[in-house]
């Protein structure tokens, strides 16, 4: 994109139209001027998000599925931990990312895709502002627990 180009997507970026949803698409993140990448919200559609930790999927993945009251249980846990909350949020994104991908019919691929938007926007909330990490990493974990 040349620095026309960018300085007015960045305007259209900072005052959207009502009701307005961009997409933009790249092969490669860094392609896309910082400016820009530092307004946007990531969505990779066919990678998953890096786990390290195997005993840590293992963890989510259980209290997912075994309902809310173990799912809460876990979010107490991990709240105050920076770095496992980043694993568990990783764990439910990829969770989340494989239902969309064995979605039959287009609108469960829309409903997957639906859940997956309002995680990351409760995983991005939480990262980028000083909301209450607990209350959060619930609402998270609700949504995913709801929708598994």
């Amino acid at each position: 994109m040349s620095g026309d180009a960018t300085d007015a997507f960045l305007k259209l970026l900072e005052e959207p139209g009502e009701r307005t949803l961009f997409i933009l698409t790249a092969g490669n993140r860094e392609s896309v001027a910082e400016t820009i990448r530092s307004r946007i919200v990531p969505l990779g559609f066919f990678g998953e998000t890096p786990v390290a930790d195997e005993k840590a999927y293992a963890a989510v993945e259980t209290a997912l599925g075994a309902g809310i009251p173990e799912a809460l249980g876990l979010s107490e846990k991990i709240a105050g931990d920076a770095p496992a909350r980043a694993e568990a949020v990783a764990v439910v994104i990829n969770i989340l990312r494989a239902k969309m991908r064995a979605a039959a019919k287009p609108d469960e691929y829309r409903r997957a895709a639906r859940r997956l938007r309002r995680v990351l926007d409760i995983a991005d909330t939480m990262e980028t502002t000083n909301v209450n990490t607990r209350l959060a990493l619930d609402a998270l974990f609700i949504e995913s627990v709801r929708n598994l």
